[in-house]
């Protein structure tokens, strides 16, 4: 390493003593441009002082994408690893060659000014013909410079790119420009974001020292991946390239802003080109045929975020209590959901099952759905988070079977699910009726997109921090290519705010199951090993532990977050069954035909909703919480989170080496709660609003009001295990908006990070550091932070939350944690 380079450094403090300890160490290198904010030094330092201030039991973070130049002249420039770096590279090529030959298909661009003509027009990009060659000569890859506006509109898109984290004075300038800045993330660049300007804001932003660089919003953003496939396959090349006539398909154009609704809206509406025209607060759901010019005129407007298919979601479709932890050797968990209310969106349920009629708050429908379960999926998922077990002799029981359901049914007669183009209009009638919880098990797959279907989930979590909503990931799991593959979670399951579930091969020998997912799912898994793992864990299976089931969909998100969250029994999951439904296993295990067997991540989702209405009434009960955030419950169930076998390390899977733990097949782990619910832990936490004068904003002065990281204290009187989670509810838009960070100071003065065994996506800085240093980077791609200490010593610990980058707002959050033999937890005040 050059010893005369330059390194700007984060040095976190809590103390005025370790502030000044700092800042001597500081004075001694001979650092530079130090600047000190609450809880954190910022300075350029050469990399002989870091040995030092490691040594002096400092936390260092590298708040800046950065080149580390060696004594050879060889660099090792900013990258990230990823898991597969040519099939990445692939995709990106593909995506910029397809444009291209969009660009080159003058027919489909040409688009005559008469075709569309009304007061929309005047939003068209220059009537989108000159935009093929970059507005007046501007490419949309390259910095705008001053000297030359005239091919600007007076509003339009673009990212901008800031030079470091968001600080006070930054964000007070934004604010006066009325400039709102939304994460926008690309893969290898920090601090880099979406915003709508006005000629105007954009020409004083281009000049604020703070500001590295603005570049239009391009094409490349605004055509979705899901996009480009459709449009690009040879049966739709044909809708646009001759007279071919393709049927209309549905598309869904999101925007940057719910402000220009009205106008995008009346776009559509007055072109003549578009039909069954729906809309939500930023998302418009239209029909046109796939080659018509409206898509190419839509994909221009600067209002359009993006532009994408939309794929109708699907409903994805005993021993899940013992594996949950639900299941004491001295019969049912005391806390069973007593008072709590969980609201489902499905097929409608059953209200004369046995196990649910005392269940129902309300059997209700929207749209064109039926209140009556005619598919059998709404009456299982119901039986799985609150039968009572009532036609069994409570021998088959669900997770919380004295909670309530608010069943509002989806499905239609077609058996198709009918949804607003804005979930979050779904999801107030579940507010209304007092539910605290929302399950999900259904959605679509798309391959990890955000911003149609997650984005309003998120908005809505935002505005409503006390509901929990729990998702299925999805059944798209597959093995075609002799490996498991990443990327198929699906939406709305890619949201930030919500509970991700997945689901485990449930472990059962009565009755047993010898089904493989080769006899299974013969084309997802066709060879060996995949095609032979059993569909259940039990005598006949390749490995004696469970795993995640092969089907379930995995991680990470487009935005490269951990998704999902955590597993849940899910395969052969014995519940309740719809009248005149047939039973889908004929085996000998008696039923009493009340009972039916499903596999998926259906079945997975509803067995976390059910425990959550059982964290609820833990929290209620026993620690007086009320109204816990949904962030505390989902930090509580992620901290109660356990890892499984992986197969893929049982198949020598190398992936696993560049993901670490948690990793994207099972998340944090299988829940249980069986050590918090029988007393066997304790539980501590803290529950910060957003809105709370105590929520946290990154680079606060020193002596403000508002902060920027809180530090605990703890002793742990023996050794033992400790489960720490710090989760947050995130400002609605695709990547982390809102930054926080969770470390925690050992008696041995070391400092464990949140999720430091979770390697994806690591900076290449780190590796290039000498392997005396022991540094790790600090997670800036989820909203959920866990450490887990399998053997921490006795001794004085420090847990410290910090706000690293919050765009806007302060940020709130929610930290627990899980262990026994814990002392005098407390907030210190410096």
């Amino acid at each position: 390493m050059n010893p005369n380079q330059t390194i700007r450094i984060e040095i976190r403090f809590s103390t005025q003593e370790e502030l000044d300890k700092a800042r001597e160490e500081l004075l001694l290198g001979e650092a530079q441009n130090v600047s000190v904010y609450d809880g954190t030094i910022e300075a350029e330092v050469q990399p002989g002082i870091l040995k030092a201030l490691k040594e002096q039991g400092f936390l260092l973070d590298f708040p800046h994408d950065q080149v580390i130049r060696f004594d050879d002249g060889n660099d090792l420039s900013k990258g990230l690893m990823s898991i597969s770096p040519k099939e990445q590279q692939t995709r990106k090529e593909a995506k910029r060659a397809f444009v291209v030959r969009l660009r080159k298909r003058s027919k489909w661009f040409d688009i005559n000014p008469q075709t569309f003509a009304s007061s929309a027009m005047d939003n068209l990009r220059d009537h989108i013909v000159p935009l093929l060659d970059g507005l007046s000569g501007v490419d949309e890859t390259q910095n705008l410079n001053l000297e030359d506006l005239t091919g600007l509109l007076d509003e339009d898109a673009y990212t901008v790119k800031i030079n470091g984290p968001m600080k006070s004075e930054w964000r007070e300038r934004l604010f006066k420009l009325g400039v709102t800045l939304s994460a926008y993330h690309k893969p290898g660049s920090q601090y880099l974001y979406s915003a709508f300007l006005t000629l105007a804001q954009y020409t004083v932003l281009q000049s604020e020292p703070f500001v590295w660089s603005i570049r239009r919003y391009g094409l490349n953003q605004t055509i979705n991946d899901g996009l480009a496939f459709y449009l690009d396959q040879e049966s739709n090349i044909k809708a646009f390239e001759s007279e071919y006539e393709a049927p209309p398909q549905t598309f869904e154009a999101a925007l940057h802003d719910e402000s220009h609704m009205d106008r995008v809206r009346n776009f559509l509406e007055s072109s003549g080109h578009a039909e069954d025209i729906n809309f939500g607060r930023e998302i418009i759901r239209f029909k046109t045929k796939p080659g018509d010019q409206l898509l190419a005129a839509l994909a221009q407007l600067p209002q359009v975020a993006s532009v994408s298919v939309y794929e109708p979601p699907n409903l994805f479709c005993d021993m899940a209590r013992a594996m949950v932890g639900l299941q004491f050797p001295a019969g049912r968990s005391p806390y069973q959901g007593d008072s709590e209310i969980v609201a489902l969106f499905d097929s409608g349920i059953d209200v004369n099952h046995p196990d649910l009629s005392d269940r129902i708050a309300e059997a209700t429908l929207y749209g064109k759905g039926t209140a009556v379960d005619h598919y059998g999926h709404g009456t299982h998922v119901a039986g799985i988070i609150c039968g009572n077990g009532s036609a069994s002799n409570g021998a088959i029981c669900g997770m919380a079977p004295k909670a309530k359901i608010v069943s509002v049914g989806i499905v239609d007669d077609r058996r198709q699910l009918d949804l607003p183009v804005d979930l979050g209009e779904l999801m107030q009638m579940a507010v209304d009726r007092g539910a605290k919880i929302i399950n999900l098990s259904w959605g679509r797959p798309m391959k990890g997109d955000y911003q149609h279907g997650s984005f309003s989930l998120d908005r809505f979590v935002y505005d409503n921090p006390e509901v929990l909503v729990v998702v299925a990931a999805g059944n798209e799991g597959h093995a075609r290519q002799a490996i498991h593959q990443y990327k198929t979670v699906g939406v709305p399951g890619t949201a930030k705010n919500v509970l991700t579930v997945g689901a485990a091969a449930s472990k059962r020998t009565n009755p047993k199951f010898t089904e493989t997912w080769g006899t299974r799912l013969s084309a997802n898994f066709p060879v060996s090993p995949q095609r032979d793992e059993t569909v259940v864990f039990g005598e006949s299976s390749v490995h004696p532990y469970s795993g995640p089931a092969a089907a379930s969909s995995r991680g990470p998100t487009e935005y490269d977050s951990i998704k999902p969250d955590l597993i849940a029994p899910g395969t052969y999951i014995l519940a309740a069954k719809a009248e005149g439904m047939e039973e889908t296993v004929k085996e000998t295990f008696a039923t009493n035909g009340h009972y039916t067997f499903k596999t998926g991540t259906s079945m997975a989702a509803p067995v976390v909703s059910g425990l959550a209405a059982v964290i609820r009434e833990f929290l209620r009960v026993k620690h007086q919480c009320n109204n816990p955030s949904s962030s505390l419950v989902k930090a509580i169930l992620i901290a109660s989170a356990c890892p499984i076998y992986n197969l893929r390390e049982y198949q020598q899977d190398i992936s696993l080496q560049q993901v670490g733990f948690p990793d994207f097949d099972q998340g944090f782990g299988l829940v249980n709660a069986q050590p918090l619910l029988n007393g066997h832990c304790e539980l501590y936490f803290e529950d910060v609003a957003n809105n709370s004068f105590e929520a946290l904003e990154s680079r606060a002065p020193l002596d403000g009001a508002i902060k920027s990281s809180r530090l605990y204290e703890f002793e742990l009187t023996s050794a033992g295990c400790i489960n720490i989670v710090l989760s947050w509810i995130d400002p609605p838009a695709k990547g982390v908006q809102n930054n926080l960070q969770l470390s925690l100071g050992t008696p041995a003065f070391k400092w464990e990070l949140g999720n430091m065994e979770h390697v994806y996506k690591k900076s290449n800085f780190f590796d290039s550091m000498p392997g005396s240093l022991n540094l790790y980077p600090m997670d800036k791609y989820n909203t959920v932070e866990k450490i887990n200490l399998k053997y921490a010593p006795a001794g004085r610990y420090r847990l410290k939350v910090m706000a690293q980058n919050t765009v806007s707002k302060p940020q709130g959050y929610s930290i627990c944690i899980i262990a026994r033999n814990i002392k005098g937890f407390k907030k210190f005040i410096f």
